[in-house]
């Protein structure tokens, strides 16, 4: 979460426009997803 609220903080952009997906477990090397609503890429 701390690089999700970076993002926003970075971008200005509100926090309901990012949303994260992804598997951990203690033993693995694991991905995070993060996708982005159509209206605030052009913020970015």
């Amino acid at each position: 979460m701390d690089v999700v609220n970076h993002l926003c903080k970075e971008f200005g952009i509100s926090r309901l426009t990012l949303g994260i997906a992804g598997l951990k477990d203690k033993n693995a090397i694991t991905r995070q997803w993060i996708s982005i609503y159509k209206s605030a890429l052009k913020k970015i």
